[in-house]
């Protein structure tokens, strides 16, 4: 259910939030502690200040408030990308590649005597993820993060 409001918030907004020249990085659904959490990650063509944060946090609210993808009550978090970035997607990897982003992949359990790797992404599959010249499973990849420069 979370994956499916995070998939609808993300087609809501991003024709939208692509009409403002910022395009949607991630939205996540998450609950922390007693609260539900909508986060929408953006990127700009030249950054992500504040003030977009605002403009955009300004459009976002009321296209949520007219569509209602959600039940229940919810906090919205409306930031820039950063430059740490969670790689969820294929998408996400994709780029990774293309920009060659040292990303630190975390594993569930322990391959060929590690739980993380260090290095660049080279390829990937719907079944496996290439970090250096190492290929992990992607079942047991519990976290992939980019970290930009």
């Amino acid at each position: 259910m979370k994956q499916n409001i995070a998939a609808t918030v993300r087609a809501l907004v991003e024709p939208v939030m692509a009409k403002m020249d910022y395009s949607v990085w991630d939205v996540t659904f998450y609950k922390e502690g007693q609260e539900q959490i909508l986060e929408v990650e953006l990127e700009g063509k030249n950054g992500f200040s504040l003030e977009d944060c605002q403009k955009a946090s300004n459009t976002i609210n009321p296209l949520l408030d007219e569509a209602d993808p959600i039940e229940q009550a919810y906090s919205l978090i409306v930031s820039g990308a950063g430059l740490t970035r969670v790689l969820r997607t294929d998408e996400h990897l994709e780029r990774a590649i293309k920009e060659g982003w040292s990303t630190e992949v975390k594993l569930f359990a322990a391959f060929n005597g590690s739980k993380a790797y260090n290095g660049v992404i080279t390829a990937f599959d719907k079944d496996t993820v290439t970090v250096n010249e190492t290929q992990i499973d992607r079942k047991i990849i519990s976290k992939m993060t980019s970290i930009l420069e």
